[in-house]
């Protein structure tokens, strides 16, 4: 990624900080961090091989733009959350292990304040 695009461009990362170099370089200024098959968010751990999640926050190194971070940090690989049929919220987590395809439980959803910063009321 060039200091270009950055400066012109929203992004959609995907991965974590172990397989995406541009989120582990922003991984220090997000609201969430990846643990072997774990997500920690928002001071709760969301755990298990088919774990993902999908956000969209103020780029940090441009604040005048936005990334969307979709990860699984499990070995489901993101092809098993249909995140993209739903109304997305600024944040969602889901669990994938359901006997149909594309449908997944959500374990946390919600939206950031007009500071990007959670509610309390958020869950």
């Amino acid at each position: 990624m060039v200091p270009e695009d950055i400066a012109k461009y929203n992004l959609i990362l995907y991965g974590t900080d172990e397989t995406n170099s541009i989120v582990a370089d922003i991984l220090p200024e997000l609201p969430v961090r990846f643990r072997d098959e774990t997500i920690v968010f928002a001071g709760k751990s969301y755990s298990g091989e088919n774990v993902g999640m999908q956000m969209v926050y103020p780029n940090p190194s441009n604040r005048d733009r936005y990334i969307v971070l979709r990860a699984t940090p499990g070995s489901a690989g993101l092809g098993k959350f249909g995140l993209d049929r739903r109304a997305v919220p600024d944040f969602i987590i889901v669990d994938a292990t359901l006997r149909y395809p594309d449908q997944s439980k959500t374990l946390t959803a919600g939206l950031f304040n007009d500071r990007w910063e959670l509610d309390e009321t958020s869950e």
